[in-house]
């Protein structure tokens, strides 16, 4: 995944453009458009990294998904359900989730459907929101919650991550276009991380 690579990279001192992960998706090719990164922290993908412009390949897992034309794309899904230790702000958390999310492309992306088949490309409306979010009713259970945040996910418009705060009950559902095992952990990662800075409350997961 693209997430998981870039953190690596940046990890380990070295920093690839965004738009070189989709073009080039092997070692052979990354190893002629990697450069040394300032490496002075360990936080995720430089925001500040060139957004590319225009169609990017798909990945293999996208060709070989959207070949078989599913009925419903956008459902194509993982969901985490974390339980945070003490009661966190809705604010507070909409913008640590927002702050995780907005160094990485890939929640940028949207897909359309061509006469030559399905592309992905980044929205052109940069200030689109990252995030569909949810503040749960008394009476919404998690089972509900996440049945409503699906249907806000959207390939062709975004977003393509979703969350719903529920008690002290975080949920969370992303496209598979966009995370797998690692990025998951990546992500929470980041999220810890902007909770617990001066002035946010923290929290731990549990699926």
């Amino acid at each position: 995944a693209v997430i998981e690579v870039a953190n690596w990279l940046k990890k380990a001192g070295w920093s690839v453009p965004v738009r070189g992960l989709f073009e080039h998706p092997t070692i052979a090719g990354l190893s002629t458009l990697i450069t040394r990164a300032d490496n002075s922290d360990n936080a995720a993908v430089d925001a500040s990294q060139p957004l590319p412009d225009g169609p990017l390949p798909l990945s293999a897992m996208q060709r070989w998904f959207l070949s078989h034309n599913p009925p419903v794309p956008n459902h194509f899904t993982q969901s985490l359900v974390l339980e945070c230790h003490e009661d966190i702000p809705p604010a507070d958390l909409h913008t640590a989730l927002t702050r995780a999310l907005s160094p990485h492309a890939v929640f940028k992306l949207c897909f359309s459907k061509r006469e030559s088949g399905w592309q992905q490309t980044l929205r052109s409306d940069q200030h689109a929101p990252l995030l569909a979010w949810i503040e749960a009713s008394a009476n919404e259970t998690i089972t509900a919650l996440a049945t409503k945040l699906r249907r806000q996910l959207s390939l062709t418009h975004g977003p393509l991550i979703g969350a719903a705060l529920t008690g002290r009950h975080l949920i969370l559902i992303a496209h598979h276009f966009v995370v797998d095992g690692v990025s998951w952990r990546l992500l929470l990662d980041s999220l810890a991380r902007e909770l617990t800075t001066p002035g946010a409350a923290s929290a731990s997961s549990a699926t």
